[in-house]
């Protein structure tokens, strides 16, 4: 008889206590944990988006300021030796050009063969085509695409320590339409880092699609190939990452969207091991009250039936 009750009542307990937490849990992981990653993914493309117009304007403004170096008169008569024009006049074109972005980018100007150069810093080496005229030299690159315009990623650090990350070029042409030069502008790191003012981010990582190269701009000491960075497993480097818009993998939130009118895309990562930690405490704790459940039901059912069996018996 004893028996009997304890066995009536723990089932009764466990189903009282057990079926709620049961079914909270439940809900929880199948509910609350997808609605989580589903918010971070849609929060992540929000951000990429904004990212990406900050992107689109400031390249805008520095794309015109390489129009007006290239079309300066002054500077192209330099160039095309046509009239002798003193230093100073045409340090003073140029900086007036750039005003106000002197600590953001640096601009230069070299003839088609590299004998005049101008620049607002110190004059790169890789743009003396007197010694740097190969495959990958500018003008190569130009001629063999029919390029007036391009848009590089070629990193270097310049003696003043900028991290250059994004160099735009633009030939300049005289009147009987011969190229006669370059005008060029190198984008410091620290002003594409500060295009990205979303917080949300952990890393977010500037790609070449043509060379599929990587470059962080929250951590700008990490650039390569895609395995320096884990969350671009879901690309593969053997194919344009362009068709991809967001994913996700373990442990990461990953949005990805090409920059308009250029070659480059921009990847926002969210890590989501800080949120995996909070559901992975939420799960022992889920654990331990099943367990004190199961543990408070044995006991009250064994004195429960106690109680309930003495008299029965008397």
């Amino acid at each position: 008889m004893k028996n009997t009750f304890f066995i009536r009542l723990i089932t009764f307990f466990l189903l009282i206590s057990l079926i709620p937490i049961l079914f909270l849990s439940f809900y929880y992981y199948t509910f609350i944990s997808g609605t989580l990653k589903t918010n971070l993914t849609h929060q992540a493309e929000e951000s990429i988006n904004r990212t990406i117009e900050n992107f689109v304007d400031s390249l805008d403004e520095y794309r015109h300021n390489t129009y007006l170096l290239a079309n300066s008169t002054i500077i192209q008569q330099v160039l095309s030796s046509s009239v002798s024009i003193e230093s100073k006049q045409i340090y003073q074109e140029i900086y007036s050009i750039m005003r106000g972005q002197i600590y953001n980018a640096s601009a230069h100007i070299v003839s088609a063969k590299g004998k005049i150069q101008y620049s607002t810093h110190e004059f790169p080496s890789q743009y003396d085509f007197r010694y740097n005229n190969n495959d990958s030299s500018i003008p190569s690159i130009m001629a063999k695409n029919g390029f007036s315009t391009l848009l590089l990623t070629e990193r270097y650090v310049n003696k003043r320590n900028d991290v250059i990350m994004m160099n735009l070029v633009r030939t300049i042409v005289s009147e009987e339409n011969i190229i006669i030069g370059y005008a060029i502008i190198d984008l410091f790191s620290s002003t594409l880092s500060a295009l990205c003012k979303e917080k949300l981010f952990n890393d977010l990582v500037l790609i070449d699609t043509e060379t599929l190269k990587a470059s962080s701009l929250l951590h700008t000491e990490v650039f390569g190939d895609f395995s320096l960075f884990p969350a671009l497993s879901v690309l593969r480097e053997h194919s344009k990452p362009s068709l991809m818009r967001k994913n996700t993998i373990p442990d990461y939130v990953v949005a990805m969207r090409e920059i308009p009118e250029t070659n480059l895309a921009l990847v926002g990562i969210i890590e989501t091991s800080s949120y995996s930690l909070v559901l992975s405490n939420i799960s022992i704790t889920t654990t331990l009250i099943l367990f004190l459940s199961i543990l408070a039901a044995f006991i009250l059912s064994f004195l429960m039936s106690k109680r309930i069996s003495k008299p029965i018996l008397n």
